[in-house]
């Protein structure tokens, strides 16, 4: 039996439910109500359906202006870089949740009510994820809301968070069409179970890689504030490492640990311009953009003493003469690295790899730059664009995104091991992580980062969030090192193994941490989602697209 059209909604009362909606969800984010993302966030989509799906009178202004709101309180921490970023970002990603309440009036007019939320909301947050930034942005996903449930999460190793944001959305939808009924039709009933039944399956048929014991690491995490990291001189910073690690080294002798692996430092701790190889042999062929001001006759003597400023560091870390390191211990930072752009000179944020011998060994690039902090989107090119962003952040944000997530090769005494390694935004993004493990042999992932411009707050919790996911998508531990923030390691089935505290306190403060993650037997194993991850988000896109084409043909709707 079919069912009528639903009665419209007034523009307030609607304001007040999508406000109470999408408070739902917000606070049922990483770092509100808990540490972890709570599944009690889909009784916010299942509100959002039941008020979405009734039409009215400023219908998709009030979705927008509300949704808006949501969003740029899940991106606020973009105003401590650059304050304009949060409404610019709230008003274009509002827009993509209020055509979902748009594609979800259609939908209904077709399919049950579960089938309907989860293609809308699904299909257009592919979208926001899809679309680069500024005007997309993946963040927060309604997937990652499943991370505490048991078993289901575990599912990404086949259809990633995409289908558990269509997981949870169903059963929101399910929700929704139960509170305004109280009974289900069978077709309802089954869409709202039958996805999650199916990912608890999937998770059951597709178990973890095997795994042995990896790398033994220190993670360095100095938690310098981000105002003392922009202003304060580099010696200084660097000596703030300096000095925590050798602690931590001293510590872990002292407690008769074996010797570590790798002496790992956040995000560009280095504190020193480092001159890409390819660049040594290009002088005179390569010059500075006008805004450095580095003449092209400067050139050779700049490359020589920022070589010589690299070389006394490591000589610190790893010299013959007096070295922090143990024998045999390997060196990885993050580094601003002077990169060959053509005939240019670009800066990127880099990971750089040094060997038991101080030698640089390789570097992976950032790939996800955060728009006006590292990149202007080309908007450089423009004097005024220049000149103005110059003077509110002291610089020019030009820097060069990696097009592949580098992978490092960390050589033990016994063993090789291959590390993907990324930056920091970087982390918000699963191709990061699923691209190395598809393209060869990837033993874990590392994160170096800095999360000093988050101040302790949510946005700390909601980076340990992708990094569970991405460990569970791609079967691999997931290791986090902060210059502040979250310093931890998490195993291959996104499982926490451990994580920095300093007097119960796990942010933001100063301390070492030593891991040894787990890595898959077989490096080169790759899940389902590995090679499914390019495909699915459109999958999804064009199942909302065709489903909301055929929802205008001429037919009685379904059951809800």
């Amino acid at each position: 039996m079919s069912r009528a059209e639903p009665a419209p909604l007034a523009a307030l009362p609607r304001l007040g439910r999508l406000a109470l909606a999408f408070g739902l969800l917000f606070g049922a984010g990483p770092g509100l109500v808990g540490p972890s993302p709570s599944p009690l966030g889909l009784l916010g989509i299942a509100l959002w359906a039941s008020c979405a799906r009734r039409g009215g009178r400023g219908a998709f202004a009030c979705e927008w202006l509300v949704a808006g709101a949501y969003f740029a309180a899940q991106i606020s921490w973009l105003g401590y870089v650059w304050w304009p970023s949060v409404p610019f970002g709230a008003v274009v990603l509002g827009v993509t949740a209020a055509l979902a309440g748009v594609l979800l009036r259609r939908l209904t007019r077709r399919h049950s009510l579960p089938l309907a939320t989860a293609l809308a909301w699904t299909s257009l947050e592919c979208v926001r994820a899809l679309v680069p930034p500024p005007l997309g942005l993946g963040w927060l996903r309604l997937g990652h809301f499943a991370l505490e449930v048991p078993l289901l999460p575990e599912s990404a190793r086949v259809w990633g968070v995409e289908g558990l944001s269509f997981c949870l959305a169903a059963l929101a939808g399910g929700l929704a069409a139960l509170a305004g009924r109280r009974a289900l039709s069978r077709a309802a009933f089954a869409w709202s179970v039958g996805p999650a039944l199916g990912g608890l399956a999937l998770a059951l048929a597709v178990p973890a890689p095997a795994t042995a014991p990896g790398p033994r690491l220190l993670l360095v995490q100095p938690a310098i504030p981000q105002e003392r990291k922009n202003s304060a001189p580099a010696e200084e910073i660097l000596r703030s490492s300096l000095v925590l690690t050798a602690e931590g080294l001293a510590r872990l002798e002292r407690e008769g640990e074996p010797a570590v692996d790798l002496v790992c430092w956040g995000e560009t701790m280095l504190r020193a311009l480092v001159v890409g190889r390819e660049l040594e042999a290009a002088v005179g062929e390569v010059r500075f953009d006008p805004w450095f001001e580095v003449a092209d006759e400067e050139i050779a003597g700049l490359f020589v003493a920022l070589d010589r400023r690299e070389r006394s560091i490591l000589e610190v870390l790893s010299g013959p003469a007096a070295r922090i390191l143990p024998e045999g211990a390997s060196f990885l930072t993050g580094a601003e690295v002077l990169v060959r752009d053509g005939g240019r000179v670009r800066r990127t944020n880099s990971v750089v790899l040094y060997d038991a011998k101080g030698r640089r060994t390789g570097r992976a690039l950032k790939r996800h730059l955060v728009p006006g902090a590292e990149s202007l989107m080309g908007l450089e090119s423009s004097a005024w664009v220049r000149e103005t962003v110059h003077e509110l952040a002291g610089y020019v944000p030009d820097f060069l995104s990696g097009r592949e997530t580098g992978v490092l090769t960390l050589e033990g005494e016994s063993r090789r091991w291959r590390i993907a390694a990324s930056v920091c935004f970087d982390n918000a993004f699963l191709d990061v992580y699923t691209d190395p493990v598809r393209e060869g042999a990837v033993d874990l992932h590392l994160v170096v980062s800095n999360e000093a411009w988050y101040r302790g707050s949510f946005e700390l919790d909601q980076m340990v969030a992708f990094s569970r996911l991405a460990a569970l998508a791609t079967g691999r531990s997931v290791v986090r090192v902060a210059n502040s923030g979250i310093s931890c390691a998490i195993d291959p089935r996104g499982r926490e193994l451990a994580r920095l505290r300093v007097g119960g306190v796990d942010r933001d403060v100063p301390g070492t941490l030593a891991v040894r993650p787990p890595v898959p037997v077989d490096a080169a194993a790759r899940l389902p989602y590995v090679l499914l991850q390019p495909f699915l988000a459109w999958i999804l896109v064009g199942a909302g697209l065709a489903a909301g084409l055929l929802s205008f043909r001429n037919c009685a709707p379904e059951e809800v």
